[in-house]
């Protein structure tokens, strides 16, 4: 029969919401992009601030988003969640239209981040199940493009920026940070481009 210590054991955390993870993640890309470099060029391998690392901030849901964030240049992309009508007129994921986003610029120094939810209170069944399809098929589609994948809750990412549950609160902190692309969230349903997007920067203030 096992046992235990006395001492209470904490949960383990995963490595988004571990800032020490988070940087040993870091050096690790920074590292590999580093021996790619010198086997390509044989020039001096660069130094971590030379890389401009990309990462994909995803809001799950099919009015979620994609936000493609270099963390040195500061450059950024959106795209709404790409979607599909099946023979019966419910919208799902557009996996092929997905799978271009992810892969336009996948290498060994991306890391997609996507935000872990639950089934909502007084949620039917079949809209929890579709849900449900729609983030496998997102995480189906990070895996397809080997892609580092973490995870983060709502609770994590909000706190860190001090945002309630109002999502045009987060159109209006991602444009304050980011006023070069406030046309990006002018719309009042551009509130999952601003959710994705602060999702990315949320790991780039993490992992740097």
């Amino acid at each position: 029969m096992s046992t235990t210590s006395g001492k209470s054991q904490r949960p383990r955390q995963s490595p988004i919401e571990n800032p020490h993870a988070l940087k040993n993640l870091a050096s690790s890309y920074r590292l590999a992009r580093g021996k790619t470099a010198s086997k390509q060029t044989q020039s001096p391998q660069p130094t971590g601030k030379e890389i401009d690392m990309l990462i994909y901030g995803i809001d799950p849901g099919y009015t979620g988003a994609v936000s493609l964030y270099w963390t040195e240049t500061g450059k950024l992309e959106c795209y709404d969640m790409p979607t599909m009508k099946n023979p019966k007129g419910k919208t799902l994921i557009n996996l092929h239209e997905l799978l271009r986003i992810l892969s336009n610029e996948a290498d060994e120094s991306c890391l997609a981040v996507i935000e872990r939810v639950s089934a909502m209170p007084g949620q039917g069944v079949s809209s929890t199940f579709r849900f449900g399809q729609g983030y496998g098929q997102l995480e189906m589609g990070i895996a397809a493009c080997k892609l580092p994948i973490q995870y983060v809750s709502p609770a994590v990412w909000k706190k860190h920026f001090g945002l309630n549950r109002d999502k045009g609160v987060s159109r209006g902190l991602v444009t304050q940070r980011l006023p070069q692309y406030a046309h990006l969230f002018a719309r009042v349903k551009d509130d999952g481009r601003a959710e994705a997007t602060l999702i990315a920067l949320y790991a780039a203030e993490k992992l740097i």
